[in-house]
């Protein structure tokens, strides 16, 4: 009995030992994210999540030329003329946070006709920027549909480091990375900004244009099958 005991004890501590451990990985910091917005809870993202920074991240990589120019003025130039100046940034930056925040706590974004009565808290930050950056990127490319499919690989050094994540977008079999760069505080790894935006934007405004081609052809091929 005793013997059995001293193993039980052991086998214990291995695996708090292991845990703790773990808990100090970016592989962690992931499951948490995902577990956070499967609860819808705010708190804990915003442990494991650098929200300012990443609303900074999506204002100033949305705004690159490399995205304006696939993007195009259909989208964004209202919001684009808003924010070019960079005298509204900070408002800007206020207004993706609490749409992100809202995302959390919903699950989608919401376009602007949307959003005008739904948190009386975040008026603020809604008549700040008012044009809902999230909400617009979402109606154009399903930003809200990415499935989450795994880690890709993750690299680190001392306090910082990078986890590429596997994201399948809506009605595409090719997945994309998408790039979190990670800094440790306390022991916890968080999230700061997604390093490669930019190219994600990009690519997912390319598979939208693939599906809109698909669509076309299929609706070609239907209409001459039709009058055949």
């Amino acid at each position: 009995m005793r013997l059995f005991l001293v193993l039980v004890l052991v086998i214990g501590l291995s695996l708090g030992g292991w845990y703790w451990c773990y808990m100090s990985t970016p592989q962690y910091t992931v499951d948490q994210i995902e577990k956070a917005l499967v609860g819808h809870d705010v708190d804990r993202v915003r442990e494991y999540v650098n929200l300012n920074t990443v609303s900074e991240n999506i204002v100033d990589e949305t705004l690159s030329k490399p995205v304006l120019s696939t993007m195009g003025s259909n989208l964004l130039m209202k919001w684009m003329f808003s924010a070019a100046s960079g005298l509204f940034k900070k408002e800007l930056v206020t207004g993706v946070e609490q749409e992100l925040v809202d995302y959390v706590k919903t699950g989608s974004f919401k376009a602007p006709a949307e959003t005008s009565k739904e948190s009386e808290s975040s008026k603020d930050a809604e008549d700040s920027h008012g044009l809902h950056l999230l909400g617009l990127l979402d109606r154009s490319l399903a930003l809200g549909k990415l499935r989450y499919k795994g880690i890709e690989s993750v690299d680190t050094s001392e306090d910082i480091g990078l986890i590429a994540l596997k994201m399948l977008p809506e009605g595409s079999d090719k997945e994309l990375l998408v790039k979190l760069q990670i800094t440790k505080v306390e022991g916890k790894w968080r999230v700061d900004r997604v390093k490669n935006l930019q190219d994600v934007l990009v690519k997912l405004m390319e598979v939208k244009g693939s599906n809109l081609r698909k669509q076309l052809d299929s609706e070609q091929s239907s209409e001459g099958s039709s009058q055949i």
